[in-house]
C-alpha cells in the first residue's frame, strides 16, 4: 500500500477527496463549501481595491517665473489642512519632499485639502493650496519667484 501523506491527522485524501470522482470532504455538511471560500476571496479583493482607491497623487512641477526653468532639489512640505488631530495625538500629518534633477515632485495622499509650501535657494517661499477627490490625480505647475534676499545675512 503506497504512503499516503497526513494534514492533521488525516489523510489529504480523506479531506479533500479524489478531485475527478468525489466530492472534496469540505463541501460536506459540517465543513465550510468551496464555494464560501470563493465567497470570502472575491469580498476581500473588493475591500482590497476600494481601499486602494481612496488614495490619489498630486505631482507637479516646479519652475523659474522669469526663465520657465526646471527647479532642481526644492524642498516641498504638504500638510493636510483639513485635519484635526484629537487631544492626544501630537503627530502632524506632514510630508516632506525634494524635487529631482527635473523640478518634479509626487506625493500619495488621500482625498483631501493640502497645503504645500515649497522652498528653493535662490527663489522667494511658494505656498499653494491643493483639494484632491479620490480617485483623481491633480497636476500643478507651480512657478516661483527669483529673490535675491535669499542670502541676507543677520547679525
Amino acid at each position: 500500500m503506497p504512503e499516503q501523506e497526513y494534514h492533521f491527522g488525516r489523510k489529504l485524501g480523506e479531506l479533500y477527496g479524489d478531485l475527478f470522482h468525489e466530492r472534496p470532504m469540505l463541501s460536506h455538511a459540517g465543513g465550510l463549501g468551496m464555494r464560501t471560500y470563493l465567497i470570502a476571496f472575491a469580498l476581500l479583493l473588493v475591500a482590497g481595491a476600494a481601499a486602494a482607491s481612496d488614495t490619489t497623487t498630486i505631482e507637479g512641477f516646479l519652475t523659474a517665473l522669469d526663465a520657465g526653468t526646471r527647479i532642481n532639489w526644492a524642498f516641498g512640505l504638504l500638510h493636510d489642512c483639513t485635519s484635526v488631530p484629537s487631544e492626544t495625538e501630537y503627530a502632524s500629518h506632514n510630508m516632506e519632499v525634494r524635487t529631482g534633477p527635473d523640478g518634479h515632485f509626487t506625493f500619495k495622499v488621500e482625498a483631501s485639502c493640502y497645503d504645500l509650501f515649497v522652498s528653493a535657494m535662490w527663489f522667494a517661499p511658494l505656498p499653494e493650496r491643493i483639494c484632491v477627490q479620490k480617485a483623481h490625480a491633480a497636476t500643478v505647475k507651480l512657478r516661483m519667484k527669483a529673490d535675491r534676499r535669499t542670502n541676507l545675512r543677520i547679525d
